[in-house]
C-alpha cells in the first residue's frame, strides 16, 4: 500500500516528466522478490533495507518500461553497478528512505535520464561546502534546503551523463543557475576536465525539480546529439 507521501511524490514526478517519459513510484517493500535470478543474486548480500530498495527500485523501472511497451525485462547491472536498460531505452532509478522511483524513455528521444530523491534539508554545513560551487553560494548560503536541492540536481546530472561518458565528476565541477519559482535549473559552469560533456551542454541538459516538506525530486534529461 502506498502512503500519502509516496502518492504525492508519484504525482509530482509525473508532473516533472514530459509526455514521452514514463515514471513509477513505490514503497520499498522488505518482501519484494524478483523473477529474475540475476537480480536476486546481485542483492543477496545486501542488508535488508538496501535489498528492499534495490528490488523495489527495479520493480518501478520495469513498470515504467512496460508503459513504454517493453515486456518484463531484467535489469542487471554492468561492472560498475549501472543498470543495463533494454536496447532502445534509457532510464534512471532512485530512492529516499522508504520511497523508490524510476523513469524510462526511448533512446531515440533521450541520450540519458537522471532521477534523484533526497530528504529536504538533509545536508550538513560541512557537506554543503563540498557540494556548492562558488557561483552558487548566494543561492545556497542562507538555507540548507538550497544546498540539498543543488546536491539532488547534481546527482541527477551525474546519473544522466555517466552511462554515456563514464565520467566520475566532483560536485564542484559544475555550477547551476536555479529558478525556484519555475522549478527549473540550467548549467552555468562546467569544469574543462569534463571534456566531451561540456560540448553544447547548456542546450543538451534539461533540469526540472519539485520540493515538498519532506523530499526533493530532481530530473535531468540529456537530449540526443543534434
Amino acid at each position: 500500500m502506498k502512503t500519502s507521501q509516496t502518492i504525492e511524490i508519484g504525482e509530482l514526478l509525473g508532473q516533472l516528466c514530459a509526455k514521452d517519459i514514463e515514471s513509477a513510484v513505490c514503497e520499498a517493500d522488505p518482501g519484494m522478490q524478483s523473477s529474475d535470478l540475476a537480480e536476486m543474486v546481485a542483492c543477496e548480500k545486501f542488508a535488508p533495507t538496501r535489498r528492499a530498495e534495490f528490488l523495489s527500485g527495479r520493480a518501478c523501472a520495469r513498470k515504467a518500461l512496460q508503459a513504454l511497451g517493453y515486456r518484463d525485462s531484467p535489469l542487471t547491472a554492468d561492472a560498475e553497478g549501472v543498470p543495463e536498460w533494454p536496447e532502445g531505452s534509457v532510464g534512471s532509478i532512485t530512492h529516499s528512505r522508504s520511497c523508490c522511483g524510476a523513469v524510462a524513455a526511448r533512446a531515440q528521444n533521450y541520450a540519458g535520464l537522471g532521477l534523484d530523491f533526497e530528504q529536504t534539508g538533509r545536508l550538513s554545513e560541512a557537506a554543503a561546502k563540498r557540494v556548492v560551487h562558488p557561483m552558487e553560494a548566494a543561492f545556497a548560503s542562507s538555507h540548507t534546503e538550497g544546498a540539498t536541492l543543488l546536491f539532488s540536481l547534481k546527482e541527477a546530472f551525474y546519473k544522466a551523463q555517466f552511462p554515456k561518458w563514464r565520467v566520475r565528476a566532483n560536485f564542484q565541477d559544475i555550477a547551476l543557475a536555479v529558478d525556484s519559482a519555475a522549478g527549473i535549473a540550467e548549467l552555468a559552469h562546467l569544469n574543462e576536465s569534463l571534456g566531451a560533456i561540456a560540448v553544447n551542454a547548456n542546450s543538451r541538459f534539461k533540469f526540472r525539480f519539485a520540493q515538498t516538506e519532506h523530499v526533493v525530486l530532481s530530473l535531468c534529461c540529456l537530449l540526443p546529439d543534434s
